[in-house]
């Protein structure tokens, strides 16, 4: 399950659905940090096709949000990297994993982690200050954390 917890209150919260797949609801939520971001949480399908499909969804919902964005979820990527190239490419979200120099990049599954499944991508208005790859086993993912501050 997916959920947006926030020190800062939460507003305009929706839900959108992706037209294909059994993990289809994307949660939106803006907050004010002081100026407003917008929280976008994806959990993307299993099947490679219905993936690539429901990325061309989360494009068109980044592309309409004028706040700066923070895209975060399993991503279920198990062909790396590459299968959010359009993503990244068209929305200009950026993906700063390279700021961990602590810990490898995999975050599934937890016990062992192999793979890199999980992301936050990040609109260039924003400074991403760190990237972890956090080692709590809560679920069968390690959980991923960003610090940031906006840019001036």
């Amino acid at each position: 399950a997916n959920a947006i917890i926030s020190r800062f209150k939460l507003k305009s919260v929706k839900y959108h659905v992706f037209h294909e797949g059994t993990k289809r609801m994307v949660i939106e939520a803006t907050i004010h940090c002081p100026k407003p971001i917008t929280l976008l949480v994806a959990h993307l399908a299993l099947g490679k096709e219905t993936r690539a499909k429901q990325i061309e969804e989360l494009v068109s919902m980044v592309n309409a949000i004028r706040n700066p964005v923070i895209l975060m979820g399993d991503f279920n990527t198990f062909n790396g990297t590459q299968e959010i190239k359009k993503l990244l490419q068209e929305t200009h979200l950026k993906d700063k994993i390279a700021l961990d120099k602590q810990s490898l990049p995999f975050t599934e599954p937890a016990w062992h982690p192999t793979r890199r499944l999980d992301y936050i991508l990040t609109s260039p208005k924003l400074r991403v200050k760190k990237y972890y790859v956090l080692n709590f086993h809560f679920s069968d993912h390690l959980p991923l954390m960003v610090e940031f501050e906006f840019k001036k």
